[in-house]
This record gives C-alpha cells, structure tokens and sequence, in this order.
C-alpha cells in the first residue's frame, strides 16, 4: 500500500485508498489467502488506526484464521471506534465464541441485538453464542426471526437446524438443515450436522450419505471420520466403523475424539490391553467431542502413571456418570492390595454406598479432599489401563459392593411380603440429555405388556421425568414408583434391590449397582450397545449375576420384551 507521504490527502483520496485496499482484502479473503489478508489487514490499521471498519475486517480475518484472542481485541476496537453500528458488535461476539469463549461473547452480542433489533447477523451471532452456551431454548427466539428476515441467510438456516437438534426436535432441525443446503450447497459442516439428525432419526442410508457429501471436501477430516463412523457403528458395523476411525487417525494421530471412539469399538471386542490405553484418551475431550467432558481438577499431586504405590497415598477420583464409577471402582481394593493408602473422591450420591467398598477411605466435600495428604491422584477410569486388566483379569470377587443391613431392613417391611408375589424392579429410560438416550430407553407403553404375567409385584426405580410414565400409561401394568426422598442416595436404592427378587432395567447406572451388589438384574439392550456389554454375548464378565436380552433389530423392544416374558 502506497505511503500517505508528507502531506496531507483530500478526504475523498483518503477514502479512496481505503476502499481500494479493502477490496484487495477481501479479494484475499475469497481465494483463501488468508495469511497474505492478514498481513494486508495490518497495514491498514497501522496507517489508518482510527478507522473501525480496517479493525472489523482484521479481527473477521484473525478469527478465519482461529486467532481468536487477538480477533477479539481488534474487533473490540472496532466496536469502541464505532460504538453505535451494531456489526461491529455482532464481530466481536462471533471472535470469542470462535475463541471458545461464549460466555463472553453473550454481552456484545445483546448489546449488538439491542442496536439493531432487525440486524441478522447479530441475531444470528448471538444466538450461536446461546447455542455454544447450551441455552438452545434461549438461542431459538433469536435466531428464528433472523430466518424470517433473510429466508437465504445460510448460517441462519443453519443455526435454527442446529437449536432444533438440540432441543430434541429432530424432524424440524432436518426440514432446517435441507433448506440450508439450497443455500449452501457444498458446505461440509452443514453436511456433517445433516448427518447427524438422520442418524438420530434412525435414517442411517441417508446420514451415510450426507457424511459422505462432506468427505468430497474433508477427505479423511476427522469429524468426517467421527459422522461416518457413529453410523456404521448405530447399523451394528463395528468393523467397518474400526476401519475408517483407524484411517482417520492415521491421518490425524492427535485427534482425541478418534481415538476415544476407537477405544469404544476395541474394548467392546473384550481386547482391554489396547483398548484401555486409548481411552486415555477421554481426558482430551473437550465439549465438541462429546456431551460430558470430564473436567480436570486442579490437584497439587501429579497425576499417577503407574508408579509403584507401597506406602503411598493415592487420591482417586469419579468421572463421567455414576454407572463409570461403580463399574471401575472394583479395581480399589488391588490398589490397597499394593499397599497404597487409597483416598475416594465421589459425589454425594455415592458416598454411603463407596463406604462398603475395601480399602479406602471416602471423601465427597472438595474441602475435605484438598486438605489429604496424598503422593498421586488418578480418575477412576484410569485405574484398568494402569493396573494392565486384561479379559482374564477383569472379573472381580462378586459381589465387591453391600447393601447396608439396616436400610434392606427398612425395604423388607416396605415392599409386598413373600412369598405372596415376586417383587420385581423396573427401569425403562436413562439420562435424557444423553445421546444414547433414544435408542436404549423402552417406552413405557411396550414395557406395559408384561403385566400380563400373574403374581408379580412390580416396582419403579425409574429417576427424572420419566417416573411419570406410569401415571400417564400404565392402565396395563400396576408399578409402584417411589418418592426422590426414598430413593436419595446409591445406598437407599442397593437396599432396595438386594430386596427385590429380580431388577429388569435398560442400560443405566441401576445395572452396574445390582451387578456390583450380586443381585439378579436384566438387562435390556438396544442393536449398537454401549462398549462394556460387548454385541453378542448374554453374559458380561463384569457383572455375573446380569443376564443380557438384546434387540434383533434396531428399534425392536418387542422381541426383546416377548423374550423377557417367556423366560420370566
């Protein structure tokens, strides 16, 4: 760009120049050159420092380029330039949540919204912020009227698709996310999340399909990687699904969502050695890869790796969900077997019930946990990689968990008497903000038919929302739900079980606890199970007294519940 020289320019040459190198900057921007704008963007603002739209377009720049701390100080520049216009705002918002911070992003993008009602890339900009903050409901209100303002807005289109699919309303994100691709047609993203409504729709030829529209333009991408393989795996083509997340890290071995996935498909082959050494690799994750990342502490300690642990102490701590912990807390006691002082980490639900466990002593209050004295700590899930569990190993003296005597006590005089009926648990849905939510709950209304069977006494431990499925559906079947009082902690509902003659449940934490106990359970499972139940076996070496009904077919409860009335 041409010096300003010594004298001074007219305003309309000044004017000139400044829209002339804007033009070659977005030229630059067009064909990708994006290192060649962002130098470019430098100038401007160096010879044109009080110009917020040279601002604007270098943070636009910077975040294209992922450098979104400094995108945010240029557009923040840009905003306190020009406080009044509104795009300068909607930037900024759009720079932090690029930047991963979408908490922040919520101030400017209101305030954008607040100048210019009418704006559509500050609704849109401030909706995607809402969305990152996992406030879909809040993001919709913003981003539907940007939709009805500019019909052919993509990243409109795209984003009421993406708050749809998050708010479970899959069929509207899909009418969504098809009108998006009118506009954008070759847009990998967009075919990515296309994707991924079909195959939560159940349409899996379809999310193949848009899965394999990306890979023309992310050849081997591991979200492509990722798309492909969740779809494979949801048609019960573990090793095709093997296949392509080997590929894909081959092309991308830092990628830690394509190693957890692999993880997954190689311990539900039962080969533990290198399947828990890949999933390692869930300490990664962040909020993309899956829903529930888990959160690293901040501990004074090193992390342990194995080191030998006579005379030494060890904080462990619980992760992801409560059926993880009670599944991996077997392996404690051989890590006071070693001659480690073991600290238990749990949240308050499961601590009365971690006090039955050999070998630890259990903490649930931070406070009380900061002020041990401790040489490691570890998560709870770690301990089968670094304890070498192969599948000889992996069994454990069963039970390894108790119910508390004075709590089945307390059942016993609850529940019907023997031997008049047979008291039989159930549980038909988990965790609703699960992904796997969909395909390993039963509705309650094909569960219903096995109050057909005589002489049963049927009992809910169902949690949540879906306890009122009993009331709304449940004229063929008597179920006696209990209060959240009643069922209050992990220890309350052991008693409970070890009290019934039988627990039948979907896949949830309810089944891990009657395993860990030594009490008979059923456990029903959809065609693509979670890793730990491996795809064909009726038994699981990790919990003897379960016995496993599986569907023949995705979707198909009905053969499963027949199987499960006949053996009853």
């Amino acid at each position: 760009m041409p010096s300003a020289g010594n004298s001074p320019e007219p305003a309309h040459s000044t004017a000139a120049l400044i829209a002339q190198a804007f033009e070659t900057l977005d030229a630059l921007r067009r064909a990708s050159r994006l290192a060649d704008a962002e130098r470019l963007g430098q100038q401007i603002v160096g010879e044109f420092p009080l110009q917020a739209e040279a601002w604007n377009r270098l943070g636009v720049g910077l975040a294209e380029r992922g450098q979104g701390l400094l995108a945010g100080a240029s557009l923040e520049r840009a905003s306190e330039l020009a406080p009044r216009d509104p795009s300068h705002r909607a930037n900024l918002a759009e720079g932090l949540r690029r930047a991963g911070l979408p908490t922040r992003a919520l101030q400017p993008g209101q305030a954008a919204v607040e100048l210019d009602p009418e704006h559509v890339p500050s609704r849109v900009n401030l909706g995607y912020a809402l969305l990152d903050c996992q406030r879909p409901a809040d993001a919709l209100p913003h981003i539907e009227p940007a939709c009805a303002r500019d019909p052919r807005h993509p990243q409109a289109w795209f984003g009421r698709g993406r708050t749809l699919a998050a708010l479970r309303r899959l069929g509207e994100a899909a009418q969504s996310l098809e009108h998006c691709s009118t506009l954008a047609p070759e847009d990998p993203e967009l075919r990515l999340a296309l994707s991924s409504v079909r195959r939560q729709l159940g349409e899996h030829e379809a999310a193949l399909a848009q899965a394999d529209r990306a890979a023309v333009v992310w050849p081997a991408h591991p979200a492509v990687c990722l798309a492909r393989a969740d779809v494979l795996l949801e048609q019960g083509r573990s090793s095709a699904a093997e296949a392509v997340l080997r590929e894909g890290l081959r092309a991308a071995p830092n990628v830690a969502g394509l190693a957890y996935r692999l993880a997954l498909r190689v311990l539900d082959q039962g080969r533990y050695p290198e399947g828990f050494a890949l999933y390692e690799s869930r300490l990664q994750l962040g909020p993309g890869d899956v829903a529930n990342p888990i959160r690293q502490p901040l501990q004074r300690r090193p992390f342990w790796q194995g080191e030998p642990l006579q005379g030494k102490g060890l904080l462990v701590l619980t992760e992801q969900g409560f059926g993880d912990h009670i599944q991996f807390c077997r392996f404690v006691p051989r890590l006071a077997a070693a001659g480690a002082e073991v600290i238990l980490g749990v949240p308050a639900p499961l601590q009365d019930l971690m006090r039955s466990l050999a070998g630890t002593a259990v903490l649930t209050n931070l406070e009380e946990i900061r002020s041990q004295a401790f040489d490691h700590w570890t998560f709870v899930g770690s301990l089968p990689h670094r304890l070498g569990i192969d599948a000889a190993t992996v069994g454990t003296p069963s039970p390894y968990l108790a119910a508390d005597r004075a709590l089945r006590q307390r059942w016993r005089q609850r529940l019907v008497p023997r031997p008049a009926r047979a008291r039989i648990g159930l549980v038909w849905g988990g965790r609703p903000e699960a992904d796997y939510e969909r395909r390993r709950s039963v509705p309650f209304a094909e569960l219903a038919r096995l109050g057909a069977l005589p002489g049963v006494a049927w009992y809910g431990l169902q949690a949540g929302d879906r306890a009122a499925d009993v009331r709304d559906h449940g004229a063929r079947i008597q179920v006696e739900v209990f209060s959240a009082a009643e069922l209050g902690t992990f220890a309350d509902t052991a008693a409970l079980i070890a009290e019934l003659d039988l627990l039948i449940t979907v896949d949830t934490a309810f089944c891990h606890l009657a395993g860990a106990i030594g009490a008979p359970a059923w456990l029903l499972l959809p065609t693509a199970p979670d890793w730990r139940w491996s795809l064909q076996a009726e038994r699981t070496p990790w919990y003897p007294s379960v016995r496993i009904f599986r569907q023949p077919a995705a979707g198909d409860w009905n053969s499963v519940l027949g199987q499960v009335l006949g053996a009853l």
